[in-house]
């Protein structure tokens, strides 16, 4: 019974730091976009870019739920810049971003 209790414990360990790591990671990419989006997106949309080829800016991303939401968030943006800066302010983006990354 002792050895299995130690292969539980270093199993759950191991999943334990895969789900930080993995935390981690969507922290680290959605706080890039979110200063993508508070200095670029922003700064295209005052400089009168079209919308199309800013939404071209992200369809490198290879997560298509992480693609799809930054392309949602950039036209949200575009159509109320006020409102865009407000939100990226409020400290919403990221959560969401991150579950948008994760799609859960």
């Amino acid at each position: 019974m002792h050895k299995f209790s130690f292969l539980f414990a270093a199993l759950l360990s191991i999943f334990a730091g895969q789900a930080a790591a993995q935390n981690s990671v969507a922290d680290y990419i959605c706080g890039l976009y979110e200063k993508s989006m508070k200095t670029e997106i922003l700064k295209l949309r005052q400089q009168g870019a079209p919308l199309y080829s800013t939404l071209n800016l992200f369809n490198n991303e290879k997560n298509p739920g992480l693609r799809d939401f930054l392309q949602q968030e950039t036209r949200e943006i575009f159509a109320d810049p006020d409102k865009g800066r407000k939100y990226l302010e409020s400290g919403q983006f990221r959560p969401a971003c991150i579950k948008a990354y994760r799609g859960y």
